[in-house]
């Protein structure tokens, strides 16, 4: 816990205490308290700028348990083993490179290895499936993994370059992945092979302050983890490590520097760098606000729309020409969601001659990047190509429709990256614009 900004810590509501409450002032020269056996009572540690880390009972307003001296800067990191069968030890580190393993009844360094890093150590992480193997990072751009039962000489398990300063470090639940902050980048790292780099976000426009773990609901009912990164670009941004990509995205009006995700996944809270904490609480996701997916093949969505008076004979004769023929794209993609309801769709793609395969590709080249229509036609475009792909190739007019929606999907992709370059500009004046 560092003292000069909001951390939150998995407490149950009835534990959680102003940071006002705690008190940093020099130790007495003696403590007679024992340290209550665990797990009957629970204890809380945070670290001072004197290099002092407190064991606390904060269920009663005493002198600290224990103070446990062996750094000379301030002990920014403290953090008890995940294992719940061990409360009796925790791991420090501070601005004077000192990592230390503690004994706590005894108040003793089971190991200290100075020099741990070459810069600042100010957060770190615990195994959630071993209480003897921990993470931390630190302002030379590196991640140490460490096994107190093997490194009593300094030497991490392993170590790697994030490539920018580390603001925060996160174990996933399995044990075998790490995940890291630094710059604008989020990292997801294979720990058991070696430190290999798995993934990499560049999500944010400025750098990641704070990570933390949430549980939210499938479809199934199931609870699926998910990462949850904040940035002083006054994002908070939801991340779904199993598929890689971003789930959810929320902005605030002020720089973030920490987030916290309730245990039960109903509620979270991010701070920001002027004191403020927001606080929210996830909504219920209602059966019927669910979309429907038509399952004839993937990337087919059909939106609930109000029903409109279709001929049958334009479902009869989507063969022919006289439905592409229709000056109004609305139509034709109304008749189009009607055909993948009765699974026809495709059918009807597989049947067209030449010519007509002509028109629907002059159709999509035309109307496959308009926003609304876009979430649909994308998907037939890449169906289209792979069924038809030895009539394309046949013909000199459908390759040239081809090479129309070739640019037409280059030309697309460079008007994102503008947009996105827009965004980035635009976000830090929102910033200054909402102070």
């Amino acid at each position: 816990m560092q003292p000069s900004s909001p951390h939150l810590a998995d407490l149950s509501p009835s534990f959680i205490l102003p940071v006002s409450a705690l008190d940093f002032s020099l130790p007495p020269p003696t403590i007679s308290q024992p340290l209550p056996p665990p797990p009957s009572t629970f204890s809380t540690a945070p670290g001072d700028s004197f290099g002092l880390v407190h064991i606390l009972d904060p269920s009663r307003s005493r002198p600290p348990l224990r103070r446990l001296r062996a750094h000379s800067r301030a002990a920014r990191l403290v953090r008890f083993p995940k294992s719940p069968n061990d409360k009796l030890h925790l791991f420090s580190g501070g601005d004077d490179a000192l990592l230390c393993y503690w004994d706590v009844p005894s108040e003793t360094s089971v190991l200290s290895l100075a020099g741990a890093h070459k810069d600042y150590i100010r957060a770190g992480a615990a195994s959630p499936v071993s209480a003897e193997i921990f993470a931390t990072r630190s302002y030379d751009h590196t991640v140490k993994f460490w096994d107190v039962r093997v490194s009593p000489e300094s030497n991490p398990v392993s170590s790697f370059n994030h490539g920018n300063p580390v603001e925060s470090v996160l174990f996933l639940p399995s044990g075998g992945l790490l995940v890291t902050a630094g710059g604008s980048v989020v990292k997801v790292w294979d720990v058991i092979g070696g430190g290999r780099l798995i993934h990499s976000m560049e999500t944010h426009n400025k750098t990641v302050t704070s990570l933390c773990l949430g549980k939210f609901g499938d479809e199934s009912g199931g609870k699926e983890s998910r990462i949850l990164s904040v940035s002083i670009d006054g994002y908070l941004k939801v991340f779904d490590y199993a598929a890689f990509k971003v789930t959810h995205s929320m902005r605030f009006p002020a720089q973030l520097l920490s987030v916290g995700f309730s245990p039960s996944g109903s509620s979270w809270v991010v701070g920001t760098y002027n004191g403020i904490m927001y606080v929210g609480k996830r909504k219920k996701t209602s059966e019927k606000e669910v979309a429907s997916v038509v399952s004839e093949f993937d990337g087919f969505v059909a939106e609930p729309r109000k029903k409109r008076p279709l001929l049958p004979t334009s479902y009869r004769y989507f063969h022919r020409q006289q439905t592409l023929r229709r000056g109004n794209p609305n139509s034709i993609v109304v008749v189009m969601e009607e055909l993948v309801a009765r699974k026809k769709l495709l059918k009807c793609v597989e049947n067209l001659d030449v010519d007509e395969l002509g028109l629907l590709l002059g159709f999509l080249h035309k109307h496959a990047t308009t926003p609304r229509y876009a979430r649909f036609l994308m998907g037939l475009v890449e169906k289209a190509l792979e069924m038809r792909a030895k009539d394309i190739r046949s013909s000199d007019e459908l390759r040239s429709h081809v090479r129309n929606l070739k640019l037409m999907a280059a030309e697309e992709i460079q008007v994102q990256r503008s947009l996105q370059e827009i965004q980035g500009m635009i976000s830090p004046l929102l910033v200054i614009a909402g102070r």
